[in-house]
């Protein structure tokens, strides 16, 4: 059950990471179609984001950061660990 909750949740964050790079990109930047391994053929091992055919592709894993960075619940009320990003402005 636990495995399948997880799954679900990245899931979640890699869609919401598509929704958000297609916006703040203006359409310029797509995700990777998730269906296809696009990232393993075109992309080098572990990349965030590749270019194909002109345009920048973002990859599930990009995707899934951006989705995790997009979620606006605080760690500690989440559970999750602080994995040490932070932002600094100034």
């Amino acid at each position: 059950m636990d495995s399948l909750a997880i799954a679900l949740i990245n899931v979640v964050l890699v869609l919401t990471g598509k929704v958000l790079v297609a916006l703040v990109s203006l359409g310029q930047w797509r995700g990777e179609r998730l269906t296809k391994d696009e990232a393993r053929i075109y992309g080098p091992a572990g990349a965030l984001s590749f270019v194909r055919d002109g345009q920048r592709v973002v990859t599930a894993l990009g995707l899934s950061v951006v989705g995790h960075r997009a979620d606006p619940t605080p760690a500690h009320e989440a559970g999750d660990v602080d994995d040490g990003w932070r932002v600094v402005v100034g």
